[in-house]
């Protein structure tokens, strides 16, 4: 990186959904926290995908595979397929995803995993011709029937930046510069 200053990720601290700049991704989180209730998480059980119909081309569901920490796809939503060109249904994450992002998304999961934080994150993204396109994702703590983190739903969404639906607060303004915006979000039982 001659002559380039180095790209910091900025992160936050967040106690509630209300920032998350895309409605979607909002309105996810929301539909996960009223499954949630007052526990730290909700189970596999209580999600019913019926009533996730809007959401369900933007989700995925990771199995966390212990004690080696790794990912692997259970669910994976077409527009998440398409987005990508193609499917990692049944394989880990780090068999399909390279450098340098794999070590970015392997600490935000492993983070998940370990802590049941949730976890937002808004990159720019310079990917397939698109400079301007903005990623969306959020992961979210599931577990099958114990209190342990053993499933992360997440949702994602590629936008244009001139995309309407994208309000221009707090976090999207920052995305206008290189790097990520991250926030770590830890809720009250």
């Amino acid at each position: 990186m001659s002559g380039e200053a180095a790209v910091q990720d900025t992160c936050e601290t967040w106690h509630s959904f209300d920032a998350i700049s895309l409605p979607l991704i909002r309105e996810f989180a929301e539909h996960w926290n009223a499954l949630r209730g007052n526990r730290a998480m909700p189970a596999r059980k209580d999600f019913d995908p019926l009533e996730a119909k809007r959401f369900l081309p933007h989700l995925f569901l990771l199995d966390v595979l212990r004690p080696e920490m790794r990912f692997r796809g259970r669910l994976v939503g077409t527009a998440i397929v398409e987005t990508l060109g193609f499917d990692y249904t049944g394989r880990c994450l780090d068999e399909v995803i390279s450098e340098p992002y794999l070590s970015t998304l392997q600490e935000d999961l492993t983070e998940v995993a370990e802590t049941g934080v949730s976890h937002y994150r808004v990159t720019t993204l310079a990917w397939e011709q698109r400079d301007h396109a903005v990623y969306h994702r959020l992961y979210l703590p599931m577990t099958t029937n114990s209190d342990r983190v053993d499933l992360i739903v997440g949702i994602a969404r590629i936008v244009n930046w001139e995309d309407q639906t994208v309000q221009k607060d707090p976090i999207a303004a920052i995305i206008e510069s290189p790097g990520a915006q991250t926030a770590r979000i830890v809720l009250q039982r």
